[in-house]
């Protein structure tokens, strides 16, 4: 049973669209989309702003969301809640934003860190690891064979 359709049409001030046979189920409105995505259009270009025609849909109870341009999404409550936007801390770059997974897993842990390393971070751990002294790390170091932060 569609209980979405006879409450948007309802909302649009069309309700003679639910016995229009372009229109009367889900196949129909599919194969005739075009002509509804124009219906759909000229009812919101009668409008001032997105939020009255979020107003009115959330009112019928009709699931609803603005499209944002990326720029409009960063920052935006919710998708930092969900993580779909994520906020990075560069040494470099200082503060930016980017992408983040907005997808939750109950077994999975929160979303990782996005730290990347800088360059030469992690030499003196790694090479210790292989069994080089701290005397070869350096020695190493002064020869320019390895290095930590400069490019």
């Amino acid at each position: 049973m569609e209980v979405q359709w006879p409450r948007f049409v309802e909302a649009i001030g069309q309700p003679e669209l639910l016995t229009d046979d372009r229109f009367v189920d889900l196949m129909g409105r599919m194969r005739n989309r075009d002509e509804l995505n124009a219906i759909i259009e000229d009812w919101m270009q009668g409008f001032e702003s997105d939020e009255e025609i979020i107003n009115i849909l959330e009112s019928a109870r009709v699931p609803c969301a603005p499209v944002l341009a990326p720029y409009e999404a960063i920052g935006h409550p919710y998708f930092e809640s969900r993580g779909a936007v994520k906020k990075v801390d560069d040494p470099f770059l200082g503060e930016f934003y980017i992408p983040g997974d907005p997808l939750h897993f109950s077994d999975f842990p929160e979303p990782l860190e996005l730290e990347a390393p800088t360059l030469g971070q992690h030499n003196e751990h790694i090479l210790k690891e292989l069994g080089f002294t701290e005397e070869e790390i350096r020695e190493l170091e002064e020869q320019k064979v390895i290095s930590q932060g400069e490019t």
